[in-house]
């Protein structure tokens, strides 16, 4: 919940983390920059794998974020592409990230 993800947050940049990106497959990821918290959701998916899906996200996370994307369309990129490879065997096709996108949302807390 909100409560144990802005204590792991916390924690977190109190050991020295600058940025912070928690995934929880199904039940959504945060992200923390030390000064704002938002969550996001993750669609809802047939699981088949969850490898890799993790660090799929944190890669899709990341191209938009690092070339100047907002924080928001950054992690609904990342909940999309964790999902499609989650609901994919091996690494997945990467074909319905676009499908999963309207069914995300984000929001600050």
């Amino acid at each position: 919940n909100d409560e144990q993800a802005i204590a792991a947050l916390a924690e977190l940049h109190k050991s020295g983390a600058q940025n912070v990106l928690i995934t929880l497959g199904a039940r959504g990821m945060y992200f923390s920059n030390g000064t704002e918290r938002w969550f996001c959701s993750a669609p809802e998916i047939e699981l088949v794998s969850s490898a890799c899906a993790g660090d799929a996200s944190l890669a899709a996370f990341l191209s938009l974020w690092l070339a100047g994307g907002s924080v928001e369309d950054a992690l609904k990129r990342a909940s999309a592409t964790g999902a499609d490879v989650a609901g994919s065997a091996g690494l997945g096709q990467l074909n319905n990230i676009e499908k999963l996108l309207p069914e995300i949302s984000v929001r600050r807390f």
